[in-house]
């Protein structure tokens, strides 16, 4: 309904009644629009007009209760009753007017039976109401029979009938003046039209008179009978003859172009056909007798006189001018058009001209643009073109005659707001001075600055992470040289103690700390994508199932961790390893996000990007994946910090409980294994990290593999230890022959190359650090072999060593162990390689 209820419901005389109702039988009443708006109300309950109606996540609930009394009423009801979400009964009856139902009255705040307590209870605490004043206000809600709200409600049904009748009254009264008001309006501008046109007729006229007196015309007379014909010294000036009489005849065969004879002659035939229009019009060219070329514009009337059978024609008399100036304006003017049309249609952008913004011609250009045809945009008013926010900005550059480019928003016939840029000059144009404007569609440009920010944002994320990894590595080998050392000795000397000696506990949190930095370290490496993996293929749906039970442990009971396996997923390759890495920092953020009890969701699927997608979502490439989603319902990511999310050492944690690597070492294991991540916040509603890993393409005879694990066993063989770090040959030779092994010890690749030359028993394993002075791990061992044939290599570094890798990934068949290594790994490692066949 167009008309407002306030106009139509008689609101005075309704709350009058509705107050009476009240009074008398204690019922709260209401009328309430289809949206649940409350435009008149009586009599409400203090628990809703004190507590309900003031809260907004319970006045929200109210609304949609009233709603729902709105959309529920069904046919045949008088009335109908909802619990609402705040848990009173509500019934309404309908409001129609003219067949239309435009409101609700709305009676309730009741219960049909006893409340139950603990419900308000619990919605008290919710809400933080008082809930002593809230329980008592919960008391004086009356508890009613049916046959009570029965009879209030054939009350209602009878009060609705009249407001329905009352306001169909005032409705019709209401149209009833629009319309007379309407005709008085339409009888005014009628007036005011015929007025202005006959002010305009009057003009006209006088304008015509004046012009008739000022040109120099000829006239002519032509007698269809004799066949002769007259005219004037203007005449004779135009046409180069001297005779004032010529016939017809001779004008049309020494005068008149040959090629414009056969017309002229047609209308002139015309003109005097008494069955035709009896006027003539026509233009031709002459040839003068000098033999100038001039084009003629001649215009005449016929006139007839009755004879015995019909009517007769007496003459055909006219004026003649000579137009051979107009004729070349004209043709270059059509000759200027068609360069200027094809030059216009050529343009890469839409050419408009405009005449105080109603475009007078546009080219094809404006049409692709602007998804208009080009008989719409002639005529049209070219600011429709704009779209409303930038509008009174041209509007404003059209008035200042403004020449300069610039940038407002376009709008096409499709409702599609695009960036535009406009370019204007002025101009004069068949006799006006107008403006032609160029239309350039920016949406292309602006996708490309847009691409290009982010690829710079890239480029410089880029450089920080290598910038940071430069530094990781160059401080990597001497860092976990040391921290070989401090874990090896507190580990031995461990072995030495019993734990119920008071050393033995500082002795043990030295170890977790140098165990802390170790990985640490490693999460520097990972993060530089410098750490060395070995990657399998595995199925990640049961990789990550068997976390699930570290990872609950991980964020605690408080938080409930819901797995959700995607089926039939496919293989990715990758190092076990990192898939823990990158679960735990993403687990562990996610329980930090959550302030209380909360909510965290792994889930695995496919996925695949065609090129049209990655088009449109920078970062993307093309292909198939597979998708883990780690998402949880906690504070989500301020957008001013999404940007700097994976940058090294960034957090929002507070001091002493973050390092700002976590994300960091996700976002290098990402990129180490060619995936991509992308992070969808929103402040307040959670996080979802969504991570991409390129499927395996596996071929015949190559399983999938799961991560074994062993522990360290005792040995007998004899192992070559090469080491420049004397602390380190030190603690790793205590570490070995604590597991039984023969150890040679050499602090230098010669002094290695020696010890094999010389040595009269067998050499079993040669174990070398990968970086030394005077040669590298691999070329030692090199030299070596060619004393003990089967001598089995194990490689062992704080370094990325592209000596034995290649981009961080070893090469296969090479075994590493990178350091700091605690004696449980070498020993395990140390038997793995010697157990190799």
């Amino acid at each position: 309904m167009r008309h407002k209820l306030i106009e139509i419901i008689d609101f005075n005389t309704v709350n009058t009644l509705l107050e009476g109702f009240n009074q008398s039988t204690g019922f709260v009443t209401a009328i309430l629009d289809l949206e649940g708006n409350v435009l008149s109300q009586s009599g409400w309950r203090q628990i809703c007009s004190e507590f309900h109606r003031i809260h907004p996540e319970t006045s929200k609930k109210c609304t949609i209760s009233d709603t729902l009394l709105s959309e529920k009423m069904g046919e045949g009801e008088k009335y109908h009753s909802y619990e609402c979400l705040n848990g009173l009964i509500d019934v309404a009856v309908p409001i129609i007017i003219k067949g239309e139902h435009v409101a609700n009255l709305f009676s309730g705040q009741f219960f049909f039976e006893k409340p139950d307590i603990h419900f308000f209870k619990t919605q008290a605490q919710m809400y933080n109401f008082d809930e002593k004043a809230y329980l008592d206000a919960l008391l004086k809600v009356p508890v009613l029979s049916k046959e009570k709200v029965d009879k209030a409600m054939d009350f209602l049904l009878n009060m609705t009938q009249m407001i329905s009748e009352i306001s169909f009254q005032n409705l019709e009264l209401i149209e009833l003046n629009e319309a007379r008001e309407k005709n008085e309006l339409a009888l005014r501008k009628h007036i005011e039209e015929r007025k202005r046109a006959e002010a305009w007729l009057q003009t006209l006229t006088q304008h015509r008179q004046l012009a008739l007196d000022a040109a120099k015309l000829g006239w002519w007379h032509y007698n269809p009978v004799t066949g002769i014909s007259k005219w004037d010294d203007r005449y004779k000036l135009i046409f180069g003859v001297e005779q004032s009489t010529l016939p017809n005849e001779e004008i049309l065969n020494t005068i008149v172009h040959p090629e414009d004879r056969p017309a002229l002659l047609s209308r002139v035939e015309a003109a005097l056909d008494p069955s035709g229009s009896r006027s003539f019009f026509a233009e031709y060219r002459i040839v003068r007798p000098d033999g100038e070329l001039r084009w003629i514009e001649t215009h005449g009337i016929a006139r007839f006189k009755d004879g015995d059978q019909n009517l007769q024609a007496e003459n055909l008399t006219g004026t003649v001018a000579d137009i051979t100036e107009r004729k070349k304006t004209e043709f270059a003017l059509k000759e200027s058009e068609e360069r200027f049309r094809k030059l216009h249609n050529a343009s890469f952008g839409g050419i408009a001209i405009h005449d105080k913004g109603i475009i007078l011609e546009c080219n094809k250009g404006l049409s692709d643009i602007s998804g208009y045809a080009y008989d719409e945009l002639i005529g049209m008013d070219g600011l429709l073109l704009i779209a409303q926010e930038t509008r009174n900005q041209v509007f404003e550059h059209i008035k200042a005659g403004y020449e300069k480019p610039y940038e407002v928003k376009g709008v096409r016939k499709n409702g599609e707001i695009y960036p535009l840029r406009l370019e204007a000059r002025n101009i004069p144009y068949r006799g006006k001075h107008v403006r032609v404007v160029e239309f350039r569609d920016q949406t292309a440009s602006k996708k490309m600055e847009k691409e290009k920010e982010l690829l710079e944002a890239q480029l410089r994320q880029a450089q920080k992470i290598e910038a940071v990894g430069r530094l990781a590595g160059g401080v990597a080998h001497d860092f976990n040289n040391m921290l070989s050392v401090i874990i090896g000795h507190a580990e031995m000397a461990l072995d030495e103690l019993s734990p119920n000696q008071s050393v033995y506990t500082d002795l043990k949190e030295i170890q977790k700390a140098a165990e802390r930095s170790a990985d640490l370290t490693r999460q520097l490496l990972a993060f530089a994508r410098k750490q060395n993996i070995s990657p399998v293929v595995i199925d990640l749906n049961k990789t990550l199932s068997g976390m699930t039970r570290m990872l609950k442990r991980l964020i605690g009971e408080d938080i409930d961790l819901v797995w959700l396996p995607g089926k039939n997923i496919w293989p990715v390759k990758i190092d076990p390893s990192q898939m823990d890495q990158i679960l735990a920092n993403l687990c562990v953020n996610a329980r930090d996000a959550i302030e209380d009890i909360g909510k965290v969701t792994i889930e695995t699927s496919n996925a695949q990007f065609d090129q049209a997608y990655c088009r449109d979502h920078i970062g993307f490439m093309p292909g198939e994946y597979v998708l883990i989603a780690v998402s949880d319902n906690g504070c989500g990511i301020a957008r001013e910090h999404q940007d700097t999310l994976f940058e090294p050492f960034f957090t929002t944690k507070a001091a002493g409980k973050g390092t700002g690597l976590g994300l960091a070492t996700v976002y290098g294991i990402v990129k180490q294994n060619k995936a991509f991540i992308n992070v969808y916040s929103e402040p307040g509603y959670g996080t979802t990290f969504k991570l991409y890993f390129p499927r395996h393409k596996a071929t015949a005879g190559c399983p999938i593999k799961e991560p074994v694990t062993r522990h360290a066993q005792p040995g007998h063989e004899t192992i070559l230890l090469v080491e420049d770090e004397p602390a380190i040959l030190k603690m790793t030779v205590a570490m070995l022959q604590k597991l039984g092994y023969q150890v040679l010890p050499a602090q230098t690749p010669g002094e290695a190359i020696r010890i094999a030359q010389t040595y009269e028993g067998d050499i079993q394993l040669l174990v070398t650090d990968v970086i030394m002075p005077e040669m590298n791990g691999r070329d030692l061992a090199r030299q070596i072999i060619t004393f003990h044939p089967g001598l089995k290599r194990l490689f062992m570094s704080g370094y990325t060593a592209n000596v034995i890798a290649h981009h961080g990934v070893l090469e296969d068949g090479v075994n590493f162990i990178p350091k700091p290594f605690s004696r449980e790994a070498l020993g395990t490692k140390i038997r793995e390689v010697l157990d190799q066949k």
